[in-house]
């Protein structure tokens, strides 16, 4: 599933991008609960397209993206804590990034 949701984000269509990130969340929620194998090695693929999203206009965009971040945080927390760290020092002039960040460390 991962390649087609993964491909899907990539070609940015307005209209499907809450749709596939819900899709990608529920992925990542099943990781969490211990379903699937080990979602290591597949973070670095993952990460960029959440980043992109980081400072969407849509709320319920930027809730999920962080509600992704947040999940995988718990389940690689040495990958994921030193990007959010990262994106929170790069951009703090954006309030969205900033939110986006201050709600992934809430999940």
């Amino acid at each position: 599933f991962l390649p087609n949701i993964l491909s899907a984000l990539e070609k940015n269509n307005e209209k499907k991008k809450y749709l596939l990130l819900s899709a990608l969340r529920e992925m990542i929620h099943c990781h969490r609960l211990g379903y699937g194998s080990d979602i290591g090695p597949v973070v670095g693929q993952i990460t960029p397209h959440l980043k992109f999203f980081f400072s969407d206009e849509e709320e319920g965009v930027r809730t999920m993206v962080a509600d992704c971040m947040g999940s995988l945080a718990c389940l690689q927390p040495d990958d994921i804590l030193p990007q959010l760290k990262d994106l929170i020092t790069q951009d703090t002039s954006n309030p969205l990034v900033c939110w986006t960040v201050a709600t992934s460390v809430k999940f």
